[in-house]
């Protein structure tokens, strides 16, 4: 099982999850394992990741639950509940109801009687306390006391340790004003890497992540930027495994109204010279679906073509 760590602050809420998928027999030995899977999905609204069971819908649960989503994007919850509706009955039709899966939805509401706006999380699982149960069931995070952040692991055992010293990590960041997506993310980052190099846990966990940030909304500036953390954007990247700390065109699929769009990782883009960006369309747009989203690149994308800007806005066709 993957691991996905959610950061809720409060300027930024913030996603890591591994790219890692894992294939077991029924005696639970493991027969494969394959790195490079997107578990997340980001939309206009929140951030998801899941772990568990990786082929739901015709073969890919990030995929599916894309496709899900953006049929409801208009709905009051912007979809989380029809998500678990749907899952619910995909799980009872693949015969997948004892087999353990959580969706994490992140985002944030508001707090209309104090005129605010929260970081919040809703955890949709079936293995709450360690053992499979027989339906999905709702739960909503949020940061709890006096303190300024709450930082939510699932999937693959993170021990109380760990998750103690990146609370106390991310707390420090918001009470000093350093809390930025960047360093957030880093954080998580290195929790994640910390199960990957585990014995008893890197088998099923990658050292490459996906990081989606989506900042407070009288922060935002514009929708998604691919490929950086944007402090007042809504940011999706990727960061191979290694040293390396570097942030990537690629990573989380993007959805919008009845659309949804995977930017592709640089080592998955087409073939031939010109610009090495690219996206997987999820699900083609109708005559009334849509996404924008600015994509950056190295070297920019502007230059590449000869522009004198350092970005572009692309909308899917």
């Amino acid at each position: 099982m993957t691991v996905l760590v959610t950061a809720l602050t409060p300027k930024h809420v913030v996603q890591v999850s591994d790219r890692r998928v894992v294939w077991r027999t029924k005696q639970g030995e493991i027969v494969k394992k394959q790195d490079g899977h997107v578990k997340a999905v980001f939309t206009r609204s929140f951030a998801c990741c899941y772990t568990g069971v990786a082929d739901l819908g015709s073969g890919d649960t990030a995929e599916w639950i894309a496709r899900e989503l953006s049929e409801h994007t208009m709905d009051p919850d912007r979809g989380v509940a029809s998500l678990m509706d749907s899952t619910t009955r995909q799980l009872g039709r693949q015969n997948y109801r004892d087999q353990p899966l959580a969706i994490i939805c992140a985002g944030w509401i508001s707090n209309k009687q104090k005129k605010e706006v929260l970081p919040t999380a809703t955890l949709i699982s079936n293995f709450e306390g360690g053992s499979v149960g027989s339906r999905l069931e709702a739960q909503r995070i949020m940061v709890r006391g006096s303190r300024l952040s709450a930082v939510v692991p699932k999937g693959q055992n993170v021990s109380a340790t760990e998750l103690g010293t990146v609370n106390r990590e991310i707390e420090k960041l918001c009470q000093t004003g350093r809390d930025s997506a960047r360093a957030i993310a880093q954080v998580l980052t290195e929790l994640v890497r910390t199960v990957a190099r585990s014995p008893d846990r890197g088998a099923y966990v990658s050292e490459d992540v996906l990081i989606t940030s989506s900042p407070r909304p009288d922060l935002l500036k514009a929708n998604f930027v691919v490929g950086k953390l944007v402090e007042d954007y809504l940011s999706v990247t990727c960061i191979q495994r290694g040293e390396t700390r570097l942030e990537q065109h690629g990573g989380p699929i993007i959805v919008g109204h009845k659309a949804a769009i995977q930017a592709l990782p640089p080592e998955d883009r087409p073939p031939g010279d010109g610009v090495f960006v690219g996206g997987k369309i999820v699900r083609t747009p109708e005559v009334s679906g849509s996404i924008i989203f600015m994509i950056i690149t190295s070297p920019p994308l502007g230059q590449a073509w000869g522009w004198p800007s350092e970005g572009a806005v692309a909308t899917t066709p």
